[in-house]
């Protein structure tokens, strides 16, 4: 092959690469479109929907909660149990008028992604928790998510964590 046909073949590949996705953009656009369906999910309480994006590890931590949790409600029909309002899918139960993903953090094992909750009524009011995805194939799904600390200073914690510690109380 001749220099100018080497330097074309080399133009054509470099223009193809620069125009087709990398691998890490593809992952940015699968993680942030993973965020915006929890998010579609969450603002319409739908519960099945959020399940599908679960990783399986967490829909079994869920499914243990809420079996023990159902065990409770039975034992004391009057008392509210632990997940008497459903599972704690966001730092606050108020349901936000919005709910929008950020932009996706590459972490040691998983992927982060905010997802920030406002209300068009009271702007100050919202909160950004963080979906911890991990790989499933060639997708995410959400494996934990993570809510910081209450604003008087305590500590941060996850869905994970909730799940197991809400019945030692």
């Amino acid at each position: 092959m001749s220099r100018a046909g080497l330097f074309w073949t080399f133009v054509f590949s470099a223009v193809g690469m620069l125009a087709s996705p990398g691998p890490a953009l593809a992952a940015d656009r699968a993680a942030t479109e993973l965020a915006q369906g929890f998010c579609q999910a969450r603002l319409a309480a739908d519960e099945t929907a959020t399940q599908a994006l679960l990783s399986p590890t967490l829909r079994e931590a869920i499914k243990v909660a809420q079996d023990r949790n159902q065990v409770i409600a039975e034992a004391a029909p009057d008392e509210k149990p632990p997940f008497g309002d459903g599972i704690p899918y966001q730092r606050f139960p108020d349901r936000a008028d919005s709910c929008v993903p950020g932009e996706p953090v590459e972490k040691a094992s998983a992927v982060e992604v905010p997802v920030s909750y406002a209300f068009k009524d009271a702007p100050a009011a919202g909160w950004t928790d963080r979906l911890m995805l991990v790989r499933a194939g060639m997708d995410y799904l959400v494996d934990d998510i993570l809510f910081d600390g209450p604003p008087d200073g305590g500590e941060p914690t996850s869905l994970t964590t909730i799940l197991l510690n809400a019945f030692d109380q």
